[in-house]
């Protein structure tokens, strides 16, 4: 779920709507893991939590409102952009309610290593093999993308589901497109919509609900 469908998934999703587009709806997650935490499991959702999911919604909703004529066009990719967040959810519940005996950076390895082999075989008998190579820059972009935010990154996201409760866990995902918004004013020069704007207060806010204790 976390690694072999997801990736499959988002790399559906941006077949048909633009990769930006695909990520916001890949970062639904923390709704689904709400919704399915209440309708699976019975978890309590106090007023707090509830208030923080609700304003972390509004900032993927305003990040979603430029693409929705795109969303419309390409059904596929939304579909496959919310199949990736759901996969994701479940994911993380598999993860926190499971006992991984002698499991720590372990766990990441053995999902790479498991879900690599079904990925390569899908690829040769889908795709078959590659007519060149890519370029040396998309070569150090790929190797970059996987050691350093697909390794590191999936290693950190299982640490913080055993220290967090798996809605608060989920909340702080929100925070990754924020920082690719924030990545791109400071570093490319990009401009900074009213609504991107909305979405970081909003997701500051929701953030802050969610893992700073109530008095």
């Amino acid at each position: 779920m976390n690694l072999f469908i997801w990736n499959i998934a988002t790399s559906l999703a941006v077949l048909y709507i633009p990769s930006g587009h695909a990520s916001v709806l890949a970062y639904t997650m923390p709704l689904w893991v709400a919704l399915l935490g209440f309708a699976v499991f019975g978890q309590r959702l106090t007023a707090r939590l509830l208030l923080a999911i609700a304003i972390g919604a509004a900032a993927v909703v305003a990040l979603m409102i430029p693409n929705f004529q795109s969303y419309a066009r390409a059904p596929a990719g939304l579909f496959w952009g919310l199949f990736a967040g759901f996969c994701w959810a479940v994911g993380t519940f598999i993860v926190k309610r499971t006992a991984w005996p002698g499991m720590g950076l372990s766990l990441t390895f053995w999902q790479v290593a498991i879900s690599l082999p079904p990925i390569l075989l899908g690829a040769l008998v889908i795709d078959g093999l590659p007519t060149h190579w890519p370029s040396t820059k998309a070569l150090v972009a790929t190797i970059y993308t996987g050691a350093v935010p697909m390794a590191l990154g999936t290693a950190a996201w299982f640490a913080l589901v055993k220290l967090l409760p798996a809605q608060v866990a989920a909340l702080s995902s929100i925070a990754i497109p924020i920082v690719a918004i924030v990545s791109g004013v400071l570093l490319l020069d990009e401009p900074l919509s009213v609504l991107q704007a909305i979405a970081i207060a909003s997701t500051v806010l929701s953030l802050w609900l969610a893992l700073v204790p109530g008095r």
